[in-house]
């Protein structure tokens, strides 16, 4: 038994597609309107002017055309495009027209209007460039027993900043992310995000910088025999330090404490202030490298001996 709609089944078909395609046909050929959120771009700025302030980033337009006119348009990247040749520094008023739209591939399709966005403020500044330092926002947190070994390093250390000169001009410094090392127990290489500095069309190269942060462990060492200088002595005065050596015991850093010898310190005895002592007995000012903390001191006073 055959079913009667396979019966002729080809030309069922392509009926179908005909009376398909003349509907198609007639409906496309009707009038339509169509509304659309277009971009806005500004383009051939002038060398040497930037946009200072922000636009709208879209318009609100009305096209129309017929059906098959509006297909194309419908699917494509329309965009309103505002030339700005000729600008100069200050505010540029431009009123929006249908002529600043772009419709690719619509042929016969009318901009009717712009229903929203008509008019733009653009204001333009000077373009400069100037390279200003980075600073830290970090903050580093030695595990017991470590410690932080010197300052953060980056690099680089500076970085180019532009954009339009009333917020370039101030800017002093770049600062990196806020980040925090916790319970650190080995040197630290991370990679930092910079903060761009406010102000509309401001740019940073680059964003992103190395930071090492160098972690030791805290141990103490004793350094002996190190001169002791006797300061302000009046000329014509001979004067000696009993003893004329200290011994001193300081914390820092494992890898760098015995990097250092006698020769990185001085010790000074000021002659004036043991002369104000009964017994001439004054004690002694130890000048110590950077990272580096006095934890003892031997002997801690010395005797001023003067000679005839």
């Amino acid at each position: 038994m055959r079913v009667w709609f396979i019966d002729n089944l080809a030309i069922k078909i392509g009926a179908l597609l005909i009376a398909l395609f003349l509907w198609f046909h007639a409906v496309t050929e009707k009038e339509y309107e169509v509304r659309r959120q277009v971009p806005i771009q500004i383009t051939a700025i002038p060398n040497g002017l930037v946009l200072a302030k922000p636009v709208p980033a879209e318009a609100h337009i009305r096209l129309k055309g017929k059906g098959k006119q509006l297909i194309a348009p419908y699917f494509s990247r329309i965009r309103l495009t505002v030339r700005a040749d000729g600008a100069k520094k200050g505010t540029k008023q431009i009123n929006l027209s249908p002529e600043h739209v772009n419709v690719p591939h619509g042929r016969g399709t009318v901009v009717a209007e712009i229903l929203s966005t008509r008019k733009l403020e653009l204001e333009f500044d000077s373009l400069i460039r100037k390279r200003v330092p980075v600073q830290s926002r970090i903050t580093v947190e030695p595990s017991q027993g470590f410690v932080q070994v010197g300052p953060f390093t980056f690099n680089p250390d500076s970085v180019s900043v532009q954009g339009p000169s009333q917020y370039v001009k101030p800017i002093e410094f770049v600062t990196t992310d806020s980040a925090n090392f916790s319970d650190a127990k080995k040197s630290i290489a991370d990679v930092l995000s910079l903060v761009v500095p406010e102000g509309f069309n401001v740019t940073c190269v680059p964003q992103q910088i190395e930071t090492t942060i160098e972690i030791q462990r805290l141990v103490q060492r004793t350094i002996d025999d190190i001169p002791v200088t006797l300061t302000n002595v009046p000329k014509g005065i001979s004067a000696q330090l009993e003893p004329d050596v200290i011994s001193i015991t300081i914390s820092g850093g494992e890898e760098y404490l015995s990097s250092l010898t006698k020769e990185d310190f001085s010790v000074f005895a000021d002659y004036l202030r043991a002369r104000r002592d009964p017994d001439n007995r004054i004690n002694a000012r130890v000048n110590l490298p950077l990272e580096v903390e006095l934890t003892g001191a031997e002997p801690q006073m010395f005797k001023v001996i003067t000679g005839s």
